[in-house]
């Protein structure tokens, strides 16, 4: 007889197990079983009742009911008395009173300095830039007044000049060489400005002539 195939009952004291453990021994030793199996089947008989202990304690016992969650609480209550604590008022001071403090009011942002002075700099040296370049044209609009009236003196910025005005009269490649358009361009400065009836620069009375006729007709068309 299997002991873990019992019909499902009342469960048994230890007492009464043992009892019918040690019936049951003497019974099959009569039948001639070993000790190993003897003590095989009181293990096995062991382990049922102790099943059956197991489950009659589950039974009875009460089945507690599933309680609900607690609600997150509101960050308010969660950050304790110091968040449910109110604002003290701070009393206003009048500036007038003795001993008042005035507000401060915001610090303006400092110019930037460097950013400006940079945008100066770039300023200055342009106009640096333009006054040496106009500085430079009006020294070589004075030496070609000066070299087309000069019988010949030993300055080197005359005799310079002079091969120019020379190399102007004589050369045929017109404005396709660069010193006949720079003696040009000088010329046409000193043109502008020049109040001379018989002036010694070369051209320079014909292309007045002809900057005073164009002149003429551009008052006529406007």
């Amino acid at each position: 007889m299997d002991p873990q195939a019992a019909p499902a009952g009342p469960v048994a004291s230890r007492e009464e197990i043992v009892a019918y453990t040690r019936l049951l021994e003497t019974a099959l030793c009569r039948r001639g079983v070993s000790h190993d199996d003897l003590m095989a089947l009181r293990e096995q008989v062991r382990r049922a009742h102790r099943r059956k202990q197991a489950a009659a304690a589950v039974a009875a016992a009460p089945h507690p009911s599933v309680a609900p969650a607690p609600a997150a609480a509101p960050p308010a209550l969660a950050l304790g008395p110091l968040a449910l604590e109110p604002k003290r008022p701070v009393p206003a001071v009048s500036p007038d009173e003795p001993g008042a403090k005035r507000p401060r009011s915001p610090a303006r942002p400092k110019p930037r300095l460097g950013v400006d002075q940079q945008a100066l700099e770039g300023a200055y040296g342009a106009d640096a830039q333009r006054a040496e370049k106009r500085r430079a044209i009006e020294l070589h609009v004075r030496a070609l007044e000066h070299a087309a009236a000069c019988p010949g003196c030993e300055r080197k910025a005359c005799a310079k000049m002079a091969g120019y005005l020379r190399h102007a009269a004589s050369c045929t490649q017109g404005a396709a060489c660069l010193d006949c358009r720079r003696i040009d361009t000088l010329v046409q400065l000193h043109a502008r400005r020049c109040t001379l009836d018989l002036c010694r620069v070369p051209g320079c009375v014909s292309l007045r002539e002809r900057l005073r006729v164009e002149s003429w007709k551009a008052a006529l068309e406007g």
